[in-house]
């Protein structure tokens, strides 16, 4: 192998790791949370909130919280605030459909 494709490939392999890109799973199937947290988080501090739904590449239910500050905190699904704050928008946000 010459000097010039092992220098591109090499170049290539850390542009990947150094944006997050991944190559062998291009679907990213996996979890995306190794810690998760019940510590309340004021909800004014929320920039946003992500569900991920348990399937095939993760087993369990993802709550990712975005801060204002742009941090990421993974969520323990089975915490008392949590649903407690889900069912309160819920309620909000419910569309009652007539037929």
């Amino acid at each position: 192998m010459s000097n010039r494709v092992f220098l591109v490939l090499s170049v290539l392999v850390i542009a990947c790791h150094i944006t997050g890109a991944t190559i062998f799973d291009p679907l990213n199937l996996s979890c995306r949370c190794s810690r998760v947290t019940r510590t309340f988080i004021r909800p004014s501090k929320y920039a946003s909130v992500e569900l991920f739904p348990s399937g095939v590449a993760c087993r369990k239910m993802e709550i990712i919280i975005t801060l204002k500050n742009n941090h990421k905190v993974c969520v323990d699904p089975k915490a008392k605030w949590l649903s407690d704050l889900m069912k309160m928008m819920g309620s909000e946000n419910t569309v009652q459909f007539s037929s």
